[in-house]
């Protein structure tokens, strides 16, 4: 682990006006590599590595400029732009993020929108840009062919009045076959081109098809299709028209003013260099990328143990 010198008056980092002691720097790297419950990923007295290290250096660097820019500009955080930092960090892969990630996104969103001279999202052009092109679920069945000559001869037979369900289970090759052809309800985007765009779009209790994808031609019938209500997808449509100007005009103009910024920033090269060009704090050179136990006082050589990663630069994208 980084050593603590006490009585150091060089800061571990500084950034214009704002800076750490070494000992609030390790207090500030540390804090990072929490989880969202709180419980500490690393011990108090655990080494932590270089490079991990002077991720958690970039963090502190960037919001700091971040905030300084917000100051300057006369902007403050609303409870607006923390429900757009949770909508855009929202994910049922992974757990929900802490406060002051969702306090850093929210600055940062803050002020890429003003960067971009672009006002954020507002509930009444969410809701009308989704009631466009809502989202949608289908109840489907489908009878899964070869070839188009056996598909045309199943469609021939529907239109006659035969049982979609027991044509599905006599003739169908795909797994649904045993079940009537049954693929449950669901989004329609999980489905292949298109079939997806086909479940979408074809009229409800008609036979469609034959309709070719990869795995063979499909005849397809759509029993039930209703719009998600917007209310219940609010947040996901909020933190999707996020995304879409995190990718047109947030991230460039974010990444042009930092690339631009003109702010002093200065790091014990014991810990890093920073790197301007690539926002973020370099591990000093001769570093042990796999985490070697040493001193730091030692000199910048030092490499350090521990191999915990810290979301160190502000996120962009869902």
């Amino acid at each position: 682990m980084f050593a603590v010198a006490c009585g150091s008056a060089a800061p571990a980092v500084s950034v214009g006006d704002a800076s750490l002691s070494r000992e609030e720097a390790d207090e500030f790297v540390r804090e990072q590599l929490q989880t969202p419950e709180g419980a500490e990923q690393v011990d108090d007295d655990a080494p932590i590595d270089a490079a991990t290290y002077a991720d958690g250096l970039t963090t502190y660097v960037l919001e700091q400029l971040v905030n300084q820019e917000l100051e300057d500009r006369g902007i403050t955080v609303t409870a607006e732009d923390l429900d757009n930092a949770r909508a855009v960090s929202a994910s049922p892969q992974a757990p929900p993020p802490t406060d002051a990630e969702v306090d850093r996104l929210a600055r940062v969103l803050r002020l890429a929108y003003s960067l971009a001279d672009q006002d954020p999202p507002t509930e009444e052009s969410v809701r009308a840009a989704y009631e466009e092109a809502p989202v949608v679920q289908a109840c489907s069945a489908h009878i899964l062919l070869e070839t188009q000559e056996a598909a045309d001869d199943v469609v021939a037979e529907l239109e006659g009045g035969a049982d979609f369900a027991t044509l599905a289970m006599e003739r169908s090759t795909g797994p649904s076959g045993p079940n009537g052809g049954d693929l449950g309800c669901g989004d329609p985007g999980g489905f292949v081109e298109p079939f997806a765009t086909t479940v979408r779009e074809a009229e409800v209790g008609e036979v469609t098809g034959p309709v070719e994808t990869e795995f063979g031609f499909h005849v397809i019938l759509v029993s039930e299709r209703t719009a998600v209500p917007y209310e219940d997808i609010a947040s996901q449509a909020l933190g999707q028209a996020i995304n879409e100007d995190i990718g047109t005009v947030l991230g460039p103009a974010y990444t042009s003013w930092l690339s631009e910024d003109e702010t002093a920033i200065t790091i014990d090269p014991r810990f890093g260099t920073w790197n301007r060009e690539e926002a973020r704090v370099v591990p000093p050179d001769g570093a042990d990328p796999a985490g070697t136990d040493a001193d730091p006082d030692a000199g910048a050589d030092g490499g350090l143990d521990g191999g915990v990663g810290v979301d160190a630069t502000p996120p962009t994208a869902g």
